[in-house]
């Protein structure tokens, strides 16, 4: 059984494009859900209007209740993707086809709305940065290992996996994720799948940059402390902690010159 679960947070500027994108699929799913996380616009009745089934989320630990959620109602194969992402019609039906027979959990190759290819798999580099990869990588048209594959758009025929509340509300849950699972399940590009990330409409919108900054460096420091031990925790650490105060430096002084030029 396959099912295609879109989660949705405030997307009413892209949610409808996410769904008519499934229902033009060549390959239709078994059930097609759309989790609301506590949205507060329009974009839980759109998806009603549609048609589609609405399940909510409770949102106690915001971004992640509702992967979670998701993650929870997989019984086979799960095609999980963001309200921000829309998907070609064959991408499914290519995505099936061309996966590993099991332990898996495999990506279409994800472009931007002008054609640049948005994600083509994540690798992680030291302090513990995760980096997208952005180019056109694969020799073929085979599946290829990705380094650590995206959670914008993912399919898995895993029943186990989960996103740790300890990175709630968002940021480094996948990060973490990919870190748990690569030692268990294949992570895979599909490259004859493609998908379209049409922008950022989800947890992030409702926060300010310097709100977005304060959880990404606290979430970066517990991915540390819970992968990395020793020494090399203590390094890692130490460049994050250094990082962060260079970017408030940097600001504060944007701040006060503006203030005197004012």
């Amino acid at each position: 059984m396959l099912i295609l679960i879109i989660l949705n947070f405030n997307g009413q500027d892209s949610l409808k494009a996410s769904i008519d994108s499934v229902l033009a699929q060549t390959l239709k799913p078994d059930r097609f859900v759309v989790i609301d996380n506590a949205s507060t616009d329009d974009s839980r009745q759109i998806a009603i209007d549609m048609g589609v089934e609405v399940v909510d989320a409770d949102n106690k630990y915001k971004f992640i209740t509702g992967l979670n959620t998701a993650i929870n109602l997989n019984t086979g194969l799960l095609f999980f993707m963001q309200n921000d992402v829309t998907l070609e019609k064959d991408c499914l039906k290519d995505m099936i086809k061309n996966c590993p027979s099991n332990h898996f959990i495999v990506q279409p190759v994800i472009y931007q709305p002008d054609g640049k290819i948005d994600n083509s798999g994540m690798d992680i580099y030291w302090p513990g940065f995760g980096y997208r990869r952005s180019n056109k990588w694969w020799s073929d048209f085979e599946y290829q290992d990705c380094g650590l594959v995206t959670t914008i758009c993912f399919l898995t025929d895993n029943k186990n996996v989960y996103y740790d509340k300890l990175f709630s509300p968002a940021y480094y849950e996948d990060i973490d994720f990919a870190l748990r699972t690569k030692p268990l399940l294949k992570h895979v590009l599909i490259p004859t799948a493609s998908a379209t990330h049409l922008g950022n409409h989800t947890f992030s919108q409702t926060l300010k940059k310097k709100q977005i900054s304060k959880i990404c460096y606290d979430n970066r420091c517990k991915l540390v402390r819970k992968h990395y031990s020793g020494l090399d925790r203590l390094l890692r650490l130490l460049v994050i902690h250094v990082a962060q105060f260079c970017s408030m430096t940097l600001t504060f002084s944007h701040n006060i010159s503006k203030t005197a030029g004012a």
